[in-house]
């Protein structure tokens, strides 16, 4: 038999179709499926994860880059990490890919396309919406077309909104086109480079390295600009350097290739450099070459113009977007064209004050009325782009495309005809909020709850913000900064356990936290010096006669002094924290950079000992119905008593009629202030400590008689929703028989819905 054409072509019918694999496609197409939709996932790639995929593993981070201590990405991407914690402690990239295939494959009303590499598309004459994508399968002489109401490009490139005929930019916009202070005078091509990571393991014996001849650079330590610790960084992580980074002056679309060679030789070039002439190679004389990326983790191409161009005054206002979607709070980290080579300009990160906002209007394209956008190709400038383009707010943009692309299935709109409804939009953001996707600043009412209707009482509450066992000390080399929550009309006192070296004097002030709630000193309330005598382990009363005009968090800083050093302890109640001092970044000078949280290990946080008078009462079990799912000026969450578990913490909700509920959804404290590492090291343990991991719910007519509903042992999730067939009753109770590793159970919220 002779053929003649080899080629196949297979056409499909879906609700909703997700070009682009990365984490913003797969948190497009899950959250879709999930709601209900049929999707596809169309990846040109063999792997999943984009940037994060075990093909250039560049460790996702997001919006804790700001100045607000708990703003770490919750929802579904929050889901993935701690999955891929318990499953993959160690930071194995082979578990990691296996984790987000199994996502994709076991998620019902989705479909994966990998290898599959989009080359046309087709649209309607009459308003340019997409009508098909066609792509091809590498390795199956087969052509793909994929037919739906709606798409989203997360391609990062923007491909197929470009092959739409979508606007789009490229480039930095001149500084006067959107007052952006930080972009320059005239508009300029190019942006910012590629990246290729590299690991090395060690074998054992002697491993000779030889720099092929075909690279031409010769790298000593005087190539290494500002914040570029070769030798250090190395024996910390084995490899990596987001630094090794080139082509951003190129066309970062078509001239991958030849960027991907140069990055290459400096990749090598700064091996070569660590093996045969940096001041470890003795040390590393056994480390061989084991991994090189395939590809390069590009940062920036072209930006798809929306219904509006999020810039960077909006993120430094965060601004109160009505139809904002998700949030960002990586700081502008802006990089030179031409990355390591560069002579006269370097890269910077300019944190912000606080999280901010992104809108729906930038996550679907102008021109395109069916095409949303979710990525590094959003509708955003240069600089915007420096901070939205990191792979946890990716993530967040993907979710919030995948539930508005079910709204607009739902109700048979168009992206931006959901914008013009404000009931829609609040629809939208109601649904985000129950799936744990936080948007900052905003609690959206759910008038479905049946949780605020009813009395709250609970086993135990702990009665105030305080730690008083020490683990440890640190010296006053720079101020020390306590914060706390503050709930009382006023202060009186506070206690801060020190030891001194010798009779001193102390320096202290009283602030009230920032006007906008986030976690930064404010206006300064009181001021003062006290002689202290010298011992060990003293509780120092500062005295803090204060009026609290606004209650929530305020800070106590204690001013630098070479005799005194203050004692720390681990697990301070939810709102008590500490910080250091840190130096200016010596380029762009920050005052929001002036604090860091002080840490002590992975996961559990760490705080200097405090105690205050009165007692402030922000714990109370009514917290868990109030609408907020993390802290926000207060802590909003209910913490039980100090408890060793013998007897069971419980939370009780209570009705003055009975009522009919089938869904009860819980959030839990995954410790918002924790950061997931900016590398593949791994972790010491495989839940996060503050984590309940054993609890059972529980419904009663009379509270005496109660019926288990549901019963969960080894749980390591914050988000926990439970569907159950209707039940009738007065009293539901969340019973917490265990948590990982903490010494109190605590919870954000629970919801109930008929």
């Amino acid at each position: 038999m002779i053929g003649v054409n080899i080629m196949k072509t297979v056409t499909h019918e879906f609700d909703f179709v997700v070009i682009g694999g990365g984490l913003s496609g797969l948190c497009a197409a899950l959250t879709a499926a999930r709601s209900g939709v049929r999707t596809a996932l169309v990846q040109d790639r063999p792997v999943l994860g984009g940037n994060a995929s075990k093909e250039i593993r560049v460790p996702p981070v997001g919006a804790t880059g700001c100045n607000y201590l708990y703003c770490r990405e919750t929802g579904i991407i929050e889901e993935i990490q701690l999955t891929n914690l318990l499953l993959n402690p160690f930071g194995s990239h082979e578990q990691w890919d296996l984790l987000l295939q199994s996502l994709v494959y076991e998620q019902r009303n989705l479909t994966c396309f990998l290898d599959t590499v989009v080359q046309s598309v087709t649209t309607d004459r009459s308003d340019g919406g997409l009508e098909t994508v066609t792509g091809y399968t590498l390795g199956a002489e087969l052509y793909q077309v994929f037919n739906a109401p709606y798409f989203a490009d997360c391609t990062g490139d923007g491909t197929v909104a470009v092959l739409a005929g979508a606007q789009y930019r490229i480039g930095k916009e001149a500084g006067s086109e959107f007052g952006e202070s930080m972009a320059p005078e005239e508009a300029r091509h190019g942006g910012m480079g590629m990246s290729i990571q590299f690991r090395a393991r060690d074998i054992g014996r002697p491993a000779d390295f030889v720099k092929p001849g075909w690279v031409d650079l010769d790298i000593d330590h005087e190539s290494f600009g500002p914040f570029r610790d070769v030798c250090g960084g190395f024996l910390n992580d084995h490899g990596g350097f987001w630094w090794l980074e080139w082509g951003g002056n190129l066309d970062t679309v078509h001239e991958t290739p030849q960027a991907k060679r140069q990055i290459l030789a400096i990749v090598y070039g700064v091996w070569d450099y660590l093996k045969n002439r940096s001041e470890i190679s003795g040390r590393i004389l056994n480390f061989e070459l084991d991994w090189v990326g395939s590809i390069p983790g590009k940062r920036e191409s072209r930006r798809i113009v929306g219904d509006h161009i999020l810039n960077q005054g909006e993120i430094e206002r965060s601004e109160p977007f009505e139809d904002a979607v998700a949030f960002g709070g990586w700081g502008f980290d802006d990089h030179p064209g031409d990355g390591f080579l560069a002579e006269h300009e370097a890269s910077y990160h300019v944190k912000h004050a606080s999280p901010y906002n992104i809108p729906l209007r930038s996550l679907y394209s102008r021109d395109v009325p069916n095409l949303f956008l979710a990525g590094r190709d959003i509708s955003v400038t240069h600089i915007g782009l420096s901070s939205t383009r990191v792979m946890l707010t990716c993530a967040q943009l993907g979710e919030a495309v995948g539930a508005a692309a079910a709204q607009c299935r739902k109700m048979g709109v168009m992206p931006r005809e959901l914008v013009e409804n404000g009931e829609a939009i609040l629809l939208l953001q109601r649904a985000l909020g129950r799936a744990d996707h936080h948007i900052h600043g905003m609690s959206p009412i759910d008038s479905e709850d049946l949780a605020p209707s009813a009395r709250v009482s609970s086993s135990s509450t702990l009665s105030s913000p305080v730690l008083e066992e020490s683990e440890g000390t640190i010296g006053l080399d720079g101020d020390l900064l306590w914060q706390f929550p503050a709930a009382t009309e006023r202060l009186t006192e506070v206690q801060i356990l020190l030891d001194v070296a010798r009779r001193t004097e102390i320096g202290y002030a009283i602030y009230e936290g920032a006007e906008n709630g986030n976690t930064y000193p404010g206006r300064r309330l009181n001021q003062g010096e006290i002689m202290v005598e010298p011992g060990d382990r003293k509780w120092v009363t500062l005295p803090a006669p204060v009026v609290v005009e606004r209650i929530g968090w305020h800070y106590v800083e204690l001013k630098a002094n070479p005799n005194i050093r203050a004692h720390w302890g681990k697990t301070p109640p939810v709102g008590l924290a500490g910080f250091v001092i840190r130096p200016e970044d010596p380029i762009r000078p920050n005052p929001y950079s002036r604090w860091s949280q002080f840490e002590r290990n992975a996961f559990t946080r760490t705080a200097f000992c405090f105690r205050i008078s009165p007692p402030q009462p922000v714990y109370d079990a009514a917290c868990v119905t109030d609408g907020h799912s993390r802290p926000w000026r207060l802590p909003h969450l209910w913490s039980s008593a100090p408890t060793d578990f013998s007897t069971a913490e419980w939370i009780r909700l209570s009705w003055d009629s009975p009522k009919s509920i089938s869904r009860v959804l819980i959030l839990f404290d995954s410790s918002l202030d924790f950061t997931f590492y900016q590398s593949w090291q791994g972790y010491p343990d495989t839940v996060i400590p503050s984590l309940v991991t054993e609890y059972e719910l529980e419904v009663s007519d009379d509270g005496n008689l109660w019926k288990t509903i549901a019963s969960i042992r080894g749980n390591f999730l914050r988000r926990r929703s439970h569907e159950f067939d209707e039940v009738t009753c007065r009293h539901l109770r969340l019973r917490m028989d265990a948590v990982r590793g903490w010494p109190r159970a605590q919870v954000y919220s629970v919801r109930v819905f008929r």
